[in-house]
C-alpha cells in the first residue's frame, strides 16, 4: 500500500546489506518512475508490470550480478493493484487477467526468494500522504475507497498467495506505526533465515 513504509525500510536494510560487504541492486517499480502518461492507469499499469519481469528477467544475466536485489514493488504488487483496480471497476477481468498471467511466469517467479506486503490503514496512508505537502486533497490512487481496496487486496493475497510463489509475509506497518528500526529487523530476520550460514553470519555481525 502506499505510505505504508516500503521505500523506507528497503533503504535501511539496503543500508545493513552493503554495509556486511555484499553487493545491492535496489529496484524501484512505483509509478512515480514511469516516463509515461499516467492519467491512464490501465496503461501505466501494464508498463510497471513490463518493468519488473524486465529487471526479473536480467537477473543473473550479468556476469557479476549483486547477490541481493529489493524490489519496491514488483510483479506481486502488480497483481495486489491489479486486483484492487479491477474491484472499483477501473481495470476490466481481461487486464487483470493478463497481468495475473505474466506476473506468473513460472522461469521469472522462482527468481523471488521472499515477498513483504506492507499494508497500513487508509487513515494513517493519506496522514502520511499530506504530511509536509500543500494540499490534503486525495488523489486517484491516494483516496478511501481506493486504499481500502488495495488493502483487502493485500489481505487476500497473503492468504491465498500463489502455489508457486515465494514465501509471502504480511507487515502491517499500522501496527508498528513509527517503528522503522523494528519493522526493518523483522525483515532482515526473514531474509536471514533463508541463506547459506556463511552469508547470514555476515549480515548478522553487521548490526
Amino acid at each position: 500500500m502506499p505510505k505504508s513504509g516500503k521505500t523506507t525500510v528497503l533503504d535501511v536494510v539496503s543500508h545493513r546489506i552493503r554495509r556486511a560487504g555484499w553487493a545491492v541492486a535496489d529496484f524501484h517499480g512505483g509509478g512515480r518512475y514511469a516516463p509515461i502518461d499516467k492519467s491512464d492507469l490501465a496503461s501505466l499499469n501494464l508498463y510497471l508490470v513490463g518493468s519488473a519481469l524486465q529487471y526479473l528477467a536480467a537477473v543473473g544475466a550479468d556476469e557479476r550480478p549483486p547477490r541481493f536485489h529489493l524490489l519496491d514493488r514488483g510483479l506481486n504488487d502488480r497483481i495486489i493493484f491489479s486486483r484492487a483496480l479491477n474491484a472499483v471497476g477501473l481495470v476490466t477481468d481481461s487486464h487483470l487477467a493478463a497481468v495475473e498471467a505474466i506476473s506468473g511466469e513460472p522461469d521469472v517467479r522462482r527468481r523471488v526468494h521472499v515477498c513483504f506486503v506492507f499494508i497500513t490503514t487508509p487513515e494513517i496512508s493519506l496522514q502520511r500522504e499530506a504530511a509536509n505537502r500543500l494540499t490534503a486533497a486525495e488523489g486517484r490512487i491516494m483516496n478511501t475507497t481506493k486504499l481500502e481496496a488495495l488493502r483487502d487486496a493485500a489481505r487476500t493475497f497473503v492468504e491465498e498467495p500463489p502455489t508457486d510463489g515465494p514465501l509471502t509475509i504480511e507487515l502491517d506497518t499500522a501496527l508498528l506505526d513509527g517503528r522503522i528500526q523494528d519493522t526493518a529487523r523483522s525483515v532482515m530476520t526473514t531474509i536471514t533465515s533463508l541463506l547459506a550460514p556463511e552469508v547470514a553470519s555476515t549480515l548478522e555481525a553487521a548490526a
